[in-house]
């Protein structure tokens, strides 16, 4: 007999013959996860989870509807793996993280708000590791009007174009030869941009091909909107020199800040307690200092590496939070020196 849920899922109630019975027992358990609650309020669904499982959509939900016309035990059992990763993600405390405003995130946000007012170019350079990425996809997800573009390295003009072309949803005269060529793409990103209040982001900068920021430059002049090159502290040397290659864009830039090196120590500070509040942990001043000692001025480290650690290796072990298990699992579990002396003391 079928199994019901309020607005979800059943079993099916037919199988082609080549369902064995362990093939019927892997969609039952299927159906009832995606039926639970808490994986319902998650945003599972038979679709999300072929997705990730790197099944076909159609493929996938003939096969839950029990009328695929193969064995379909393989496609079953990756589906049945992603489900129980997602498990040992909870289970580890591995959450979404939650977005910190650090200082990096108020640089990156005065950067774009002034190319975005005063429609020019603005910089940010920073180490690698300090949240910068993360900073300007959270300044592209809260303003509509700003397009990101992320960079791939080597990125060519074709590339970029096409990347912007599809964001912008810019229309290309095309033909059954060519999906249009270089200037067809700039000028239908130009039409697109023109007398709008949009604004462009082009993240890592510095990876892509030179062309590429001389594109950036002239959407920029003709359709007169703000561009933000994101990237490390390489970026600045490609594009300081007026003199130089593209000192047509070092004379456009409105607002360049120095290159920022690492996070600070309340930021350190803000973006432990915004990942383990859910821990049932007491941060002390001290247990706060040696997330700070042991992460070298890395939100990555921090968030990535450190946190998830100390978790793993100190909490679900029934380990009392302390700052030598802090500095214990940045040394010993994940290869990180402890400072001889506390950072900025």
């Amino acid at each position: 007999m079928s199994k019901k849920t309020p607005n979800t899922l059943t079993y099916p109630t037919s199988w082609t013959a080549k369902y064995s019975s362990k093939d019927k027992a892997m969609i039952r358990r299927i159906v009832d996860w995606l039926n639970d609650t808490s994986n319902i309020e998650k945003g599972w669904t038979r679709t999300l989870l072929a997705r990730q499982a790197t099944i076909s959509s159609t493929t996938f939900h003939q096969i839950m509807d029990g009328t695929y016309p193969s064995p379909p035990t393989s496609h079953l059992k990756k589906a049945i793996e992603v489900m129980e990763h997602d498990v040992e993600r909870h289970e580890r405390g591995v959450h979404a993280k939650n977005f910190v405003e650090t200082s990096v995130y108020g640089a990156v946000l005065a950067a774009c708000k002034r190319a975005h007012i005063y429609r020019g170019f603005a910089v940010v350079s920073a180490f690698v590791g300090t949240g910068k990425t993360t900073a300007v996809k959270h300044y592209a997800k809260e303003h509509e009007s700003a397009v990101l573009v992320e960079a791939t390295p080597d990125m060519t003009a074709a590339i970029l174009l096409a990347e912007i072309v599809e964001l912008t949803g810019a229309v290309v005269h095309k033909s059954k030869y060519t999906q249009g060529t270089k200037a067809e793409k700039m000028r239908a990103i130009i039409t697109a941009l023109k007398g709008t209040d949009r604004m462009l982001i082009l993240d890592e900068a510095e990876t892509v091909t030179p062309q590429c920021l001389e594109f950036m430059r002239r959407i920029s002049d003709k359709a007169e909107v703000g561009v933000v090159l994101s990237g490390t502290e390489r970026l600045k040397p490609l594009i300081k020199d007026p003199r130089g290659r593209f000192g047509q864009i070092s004379s456009r830039v409105i607002f360049w800040p120095q290159v920022i090196k690492g996070i600070t120590e309340l930021d350190a500070n803000a973006l432990t307690r915004a990942a383990m509040k859910d821990d049932d942990v007491e941060l002390t001043d001290e247990i706060l200092d040696a997330f700070w000692q042991m992460c070298d001025g890395s939100a990555r480290v921090l968030c990535n590496s450190l946190i998830p650690g100390v978790r793993d290796y100190g909490l679900n072990k029934g380990k009392e939070l302390t700052p030598e298990l802090v500095f214990g699992v940045g040394n010993k579990l994940l290869g990180f020196e402890r400072p001889k002396s506390p950072r900025g003391k």
